[in-house]
Order: structure tokens, then sequence, then C-alpha cells
């Protein structure tokens, strides 16, 4: 046996929505879509207003740095002066630190891949010119500032060193630039020698 049920009028308004309910309802939504669309157009706005903001810093702080103040012909060349920190050798071994510049006027610093390469001077004969060996693999290398140009050479057993200038061209001892020699150097135990600022013609 079958079961009816009768739907009538009344029952049927209990299910149904009244015409301005509906409009009611459209309108609510329209308003939270209008308001997040705003929203999301208030967002990008102010970020792109923070961004050209930091543009607009990092120009100011950059126009703000002081730019080299040109030097006058008699007056002496202005060098950087930031030391490097050198680690204590070990016992019984020494260091050796520099400055390497290029001759312009304001120092600017010289970096290169440095090598300590070890003197060798002929038995007996005084006048001999002194041979200077080095190698990639056993040669100490030096460690150097990129900022100041000042490098360091750690651990070295006492005795004659030179600086070799390292390149993927070529190799050359570190020279005077007066004298154009091979700068020779003694290390001593438990002592920093400094060669000082040399500049790199």
């Amino acid at each position: 046996m079958g079961i009816k049920a009768h739907l009538t009028p009344q029952s049927l308004s209990m299910y149904s929505v009244s015409l301005p309910q509906k409009v009611s309802l459209r309108r609510k939504g329209c308003d939270m879509l209008l308001c997040m669309t705003t929203k999301r157009r208030t967002l990008k706005f102010l970020m792109g207003s923070l961004i050209i903001l930091g543009i607009i810093a990092l120009s100011i702080s950059g126009c703000k740095k002081n730019p080299h103040q040109p030097i006058s012909p008699s007056s002496p060349p202005i060098y950087p002066t930031t030391t490097i920190n050198i680690p204590t050798p070990l016992p019984q071994t020494g260091a050796v630190t520099g400055q390497l510049l290029t001759p312009n006027e304001q120092g600017k610093p010289y970096i290169s891949i440095l090598y300590l390469g070890t003197v060798i001077r002929p038995i007996n004969d005084s006048s001999a010119i002194p041979i200077i060996s080095f190698s990639e693999e056993s040669s100490i290398r030096g460690i150097q500032d990129q900022e100041t140009g000042r490098f360091y050479f750690l651990n070295i057993p006492p005795g004659e060193y030179a600086i070799i200038i390292w390149t993927p061209v070529m190799s050359m001892p570190l020279r005077d630039p007066v004298t154009k020699q091979e700068i020779i150097f003694r290390v001593e135990p438990d002592k920093i020698t400094d060669l000082g600022t040399i500049v790199i013609p």
C-alpha cells in the first residue's frame, strides 16, 4: 500500500523564498563580491606603494655616500689602511703579511692568487742567481682580503721565500717596483714578517 503526500499551498510556502528575499540575497552576494574585489585592489595598491618606497629609499641611501674627493698632484697617495686579522702560527713556524695595490693615486687593491715560493741558493756560490721554486699542489697559498688587498701566509717553516703571483696564463715572482728585483725575505719561527705596502705596476 503506497503512501500519498498531499501538498497544499500552505505547505509549499514553507519551502519557497519570496521575491524580495531573493533580491536581498543577490544584493548581499554582490556586496560581498564587491567588498572582496575592493580589498584585493587595496592590497595590490599597498604592495606596489611599498615596493616604490623601498626603491626610493635605496636610491636616497646610495646618493648619501660621499664620492672620492679629488687628490691634488702634490698630495701623497691615500691607501686603504684596514688591517687583516692574522691567526697565530703553529709553534716553530712563522707568518708573512703585506698589502698589494695598483699604482693609481687612490691605491686600489690588487687581487690575485698568491703562492709562497721557496728560495734555493746554489751551494758555495753566493754570486749565483737564486732559484725560486713553487708548486700549486704543495706550496702554501696566501689568504687575501678583497677590499684592502692585504694578504698573509701562515704556518711557514723558517727559511727564505718569495711570493708568486699566479694566473692561468703565467706565474711570476713579486718584484720591487723601484729596483725591479724579486722580493726575497726570511721567515723566522714564531714571528710575523710584514712586507708593508707593495705597488704592482
